[in-house]
């Protein structure tokens, strides 16, 4: 799942098309691509043609993907959270623009600058958890063998996988029970009264 922006595709999509030829040497597994609606196929095609991966595009069925998937590779945002709430193990991925990384520096304080950007959690799982349970793929690390390494380990080590999932249902209970838009819509109508 690289984004549902062309910026994203452009940047995040052969990196992972990459990675997929580098696990495909080792081991036969389905991919499947989720094509986000902002996206046109011909522009998607572009991408994917020149890599020699059989790769299966889909519109929807989404949450049915990612519920029956053994791994995934996602753009950090929302998806991520939606992977979670599915207990769908991950690698995150993502890299900021140089000048946003630039605005994003300046303003970080004396104690955030003495961490690298690396060391910085972005997905929101890990946020949520305050620590890494899914990998990050990111800025400077962010390449093709760093992505195959991570999502190679999910598909491949079931102890590691199961561990994944363990913490994701931890990420789970955290968010709360099932229906959270229903109580979050209550909560902000209440505000809305008052």
């Amino acid at each position: 799942m690289p984004g549902s922006r062309r910026q994203e595709l452009s940047n995040l999509l052969p990196l992972m098309l990459e990675a997929a030829a580098e696990l495909n040497q080792g081991m036969d597994i389905k991919w499947v691509l989720p094509l986000a609606g902002s996206i046109d196929r011909e522009y998607l095609n572009s991408i994917t043609d020149p890599y020699k991966i059989e790769l299966t595009v889909i519109n929807q069925g989404v949450y049915d993907l990612l519920a029956a998937a053994d791994g995934a590779v996602i753009s950090s945002g929302t998806a991520t959270l939606e992977a979670a709430i599915l207990n769908t193990p991950m690698v995150i991925v993502y890299r900021l623009s140089k000048l946003t990384l630039a605005i994003y520096r300046m303003l970080q304080t004396k104690e955030q600058r003495t961490k690298s950007t690396a060391d910085t959690l972005i997905a929101l799982p890990n946020i949520i958890m305050g620590r890494e349970v899914v990998p990050e793929v990111k800025q400077e690390n962010l390449n093709a063998a760093n992505i195959a390494r991570e999502l190679g380990k999910i598909l491949t080590n079931s102890d590691y996988n199961a561990e994944v999932r363990s913490q994701l249902q931890t990420v789970q209970e955290m968010i709360g029970p099932k229906g959270v838009m229903a109580r979050a819509a209550k909560e902000i109508a209440a505000l809305i009264e008052d």
